[in-house]
């Protein structure tokens, strides 16, 4: 068995306890987050909808919180039922560590899922990564795991902010590097006005700058398990994440379902009749609606009184909850990326419908379009006119930077969308 306190040990050795400190290694990197510049930035970049909408509208720290939220409620849940069902061996390997440092676990990695994003959503997301695709790439989840590793977060000198290897662990949604995942974009000699978001989404990865970092993180493994983890499939994607991961990405993709589609009913983006038409038509409707009398919670969903809308919104989260189980992954030995948490089918099915009609009736749609590629418009124009001078437009810190592209991309990774729109009306 691994001995449980090498993942306990911090990313740079970085050992600054101070004396009599009595907080445990998992409060202290909850902590680390919490008064970080990185998570603070979250109140300044959308989740989906922009200040245009008004200032009721979610933002990435607000997501995050929510995120961290429905988070302990599936660490509840599993306590109660699929903790017990384990042997005592498993169970004590798999979490490792007393309750209470189990939820400031999982609620650091909620804290951060998104701490990487650009500004402006995925629409930043697909221009930085038009910009940089020749040069590793940009993606989010990636993007996350550099800040909270290098010196772009300045907690510690060298090494980001110097959490344990079980946080980085849990961070690490996509285990494989950019030079893994195969695939090609699209001829880039185009002008950014002509750009196609859609063929610009990012490689799932993380980047190659980072292989020493992930080294270091899947260390305690055995060589075995650090091989069938970071498996690429067919389609060109990681198939593994680790039990924590599997937490936490559960909680956003709730939260991303629920919570997106009641600010699109709020903002009057989304018909009642077209959403429950687009529900018939899948093959588990049925079945939901015998289980939770979904048509009636979509009705209420759409209802007049706020409070009414609340309580639904709550109750298909805590019908989602409680769908979770815990299964093994095969061709593992470590429980810690053995096992994982998941959905149910008809839980699943329910998420992917409200996640893909909200995708293709709010973000996609047509009278979004414009805004979005305005967006993108700003970062494009943003990393050209950074590249063609970075002594002037880069902070000093960057300056001397080795390479170019990165540093330009990192710094604008890290704007909030108002800094900026505001920056490039300056330029």
């Amino acid at each position: 068995m691994i001995a449980d306190k090498c993942w306990e040990d911090r990313w740079g050795n970085n050992a600054d306890q101070r004396p009599n400190d009595p907080r445990s290694p998992f409060m202290r990197d909850e902590c680390r987050v919490i008064h970080s510049f990185a998570f603070r930035r979250l109140q300044g970049k959308m989740q989906v909808f922009g200040p245009e909408k008004g200032d009721f509208h979610r933002t990435r720290m607000t997501h995050s919180l929510e995120v961290a939220s429905i988070a302990r409620g599936i660490i509840q849940h599993l306590r109660t039922t699929a903790l017990p069902n384990l042997n005592d061996e498993e169970r004590n390997h798999l979490l490792r560590i007393d309750a209470n440092d189990y939820d400031r676990l999982i609620t650091t990695l909620c804290l951060l899922h998104d701490i990487g994003h650009s500004p402006f959503g995925h629409a930043g997301e697909a221009a930085l990564n038009f910009k940089m695709h020749q040069y590793g790439g940009f993606e989010g989840n990636a993007q996350t795991l550099r800040l909270v590793t290098t010196e772009l977060e300045e907690f510690t000198e060298h090494h980001g902010l110097g959490l344990t290897r079980r946080s980085l662990l849990g961070l690490l949604k996509y285990p494989a590097p950019f030079c893994k995942i195969p695939g090609s974009f699209p001829n880039d000699n185009i002008a950014n006005a002509a750009v196609i978001l859609t063929d610009w989404e990012p490689k799932k990865c993380y980047y190659d700058t980072e292989i020493e970092t992930v080294d270091w993180v899947l260390a305690p493994l055995s060589e075995e398990d650090r091989q069938h983890f970071q498996q690429i499939d067919q389609t060109g994607r990681t198939r593994c994440k680790s039990f924590d991961c599997s937490i936490m990405d559960l909680a956003d993709d709730i939260a991303y379902s629920i919570h997106d589609l009641e600010d699109g009913i709020f903002f009057d983006l989304i018909n009642q009749d077209e959403f429950i038409t687009a529900l018939e038509q899948h093959s588990q409707f049925a079945t939901l609606n015998t289980e939770i009398h979904l048509t009636q919670l979509i009705k209420q969903l759409f209802h007049s009184q706020q409070h009414i809308r609340k309580s639904t919104a709550g109750q298909l989260i805590h019908y989602l909850i409680q769908s979770i189980a815990i299964i093994p992954q095969s061709g593992f030995a470590d429980s810690l990326v053995k096992f994982n948490a998941v959905l149910s089918a008809n839980a699943r099915e329910l998420v992917d419908i409200i996640k893909n009609f909200f995708a293709d009736n709010v973000i996609f749609s047509r009278e979004n379009q414009a805004s979005v590629h305005q967006r993108a418009l700003i970062l494009m124009e943003l990393f050209d006119a950074m590249i063609a001078n970075p002594s002037k437009l880069l902070p000093e810190s960057k300056v001397a930077h080795t390479d170019t592209h990165r540093a330009v991309c990192d710094y604008i990774s890290g704007m909030t969308d108002d800094y900026a729109r505001r920056l490039h009306e300056v330029l």
